[in-house]
């Protein structure tokens, strides 16, 4: 397996579909992991799963090196954050002293080491099987903060970054994504977007999923105080816009009908947007967590605001897990098949979204048959117990190719 980062401890998107993955395929396999990080030590969870973890630090790209890079060439931003020499020799090297039947490449942004590799060892794949893990359709997730940031003039500048971003995506993951053997998506969307690119082979969609059994169900057997939180990593654009939109445009309406109301936002590496934030009557950021499950429990309402984005969201799926009503934009949820109304409650506007909130932390909606079925959607749906094993169908239709 190839990672971003190390995918334990599985605090956000990205590590923990890894996490839960890489658990999946040591119980069926023998597995090693070479993974970007600037972490030098692995914890004991990895390595009592793998045969043998390696580790080579992210490279430093400072603004200015970014920016040129941004003029000089035709490759995405993305695709430049994390390769570098020492991850291809890395790769190329234990490639070469060891016999591997297959990779798995987790994201996007760990494709181009493995393409340079390929080319330096005769242009082929390596290997017999090679999978993609798309955590996102890249391009997609580009062109809607594109569309996003237009419609604000102070937003114009990030707006030309995105619509740049997204022609060189589409170009640049069209490419990555046919040297591999197979692609996963986590999202039907997901999937129709990067079949789209030209690709000869439907990715089978692996929705992100929810560990039920850490994520115990937790409905409140009292009106709880007015808390509404938000989960997620707090650098991640998307994150960003969407806590930003709605303290600015939705938090003033709740305040005014529920002056205790109090919304915290939880997550690691809040942008200097976010921490601004904290200024505002009754909002709360906390910064990095090592366990969300305290800030769910205390919580009467979880808001997703979502307006950019793609895939499935694991914030949707642990709050529903864990009996935490949800007011969400439809966008927030898509990608599951939880249904408006009976699974979570939708808005689109701040006036609604308020509204939303304030029958939940007032009591005026009964949310208790809501949450049941919710939970029920998580259990039979998007445990993980029954999404990492799907990872077989796709090495199956790889098998089948190759016979």
């Amino acid at each position: 397996m190839l990672a971003p980062e190390l995918p334990y401890p599985p605090r956000r998107g990205v590590t923990i579909r890894s996490w839960y993955f890489l658990r999946w395929l040591a119980s069926e396999h023998e597995v090693s992991l070479l993974a970007s990080d600037s972490r030098a030590e692995v914890a004991p969870e990895l390595r009592s799963l793998c045969r043998e973890v390696r580790v080579v630090a992210p490279p430093s790209r400072p603004t200015a090196v970014r920016l040129g890079e941004l003029a000089t060439t035709a490759l995405p931003d993305l695709a430049l954050r994390l390769c570098s020499t020492a991850l291809e020799e890395a790769l190329a090297g234990w490639l070469k002293a060891e016999r591997f039947d297959a990779v798995q490449v987790e994201g996007l942004e760990m494709t181009l080491p493995w393409l340079r590799v390929c080319s330096r060892l005769g242009g082929v794949r390596p290997l017999p099987f090679s999978l993609l893990d798309e955590q996102n359709a890249e391009f997609l997730l580009q062109w809607r903060a594109f569309r996003s940031d237009l419609a604000k003039p102070a937003r114009w500048t990030w707006a030309a970054y995105s619509l740049l971003q997204s022609a060189k995506l589409w170009r640049y993951e069209a490419r990555a994504c046919r040297a591999f053997g197979s692609v996963v998506a986590c999202s039907e969307e997901d999937a129709s977007a990067l079949l789209g690119l030209g690709l000869r082979v439907r990715p089978r969609a692996i929705p992100n999923g929810v560990d039920c059994a850490y994520f115990a169900f937790r409905p409140p057997s009292a009106l709880p105080p007015p808390n509404v939180v938000f989960t997620g990593t707090m650098g991640f654009r998307p994150n960003v816009d969407a806590v930003v939109w709605f303290v600015d445009e939705v938090w003033p309406l709740v305040r005014r009908r529920l002056p205790e109301a109090r919304f915290t936002v939880v997550g690691a590496k809040p942008s200097p947007a976010v921490l601004k934030l904290a200024d505002r009557p009754g909002v709360v950021i906390t910064g990095g967590v090592a366990d969300v499950r305290p800030y769910l429990a205390a919580s009467a309402a979880y808001a997703i605001p979502m307006r950019i984005g793609g895939g499935v969201r694991l914030k949707a799926l642990e709050a529903m897990a864990s009996g935490v009503p949800v007011v969400s934009t439809g966008l927030g949820c898509a990608g599951t098949t939880a249904e408006p109304g009976r699974h979570y409650l939708v808005a689109e506007s701040p006036a609604d979204f308020a509204d939303r909130l304030v029958e939940v932390l007032t009591g005026q909606r009964d949310c208790r048959h809501m949450l049941g079925a919710a939970r029920r959607l998580m259990e039979e749906r998007y445990d993980w117990r029954w999404l990492s094993p799907m990872l077989a169908e796709s090495y199956a239709d790889m098998t089948a190719a190759v016979v």
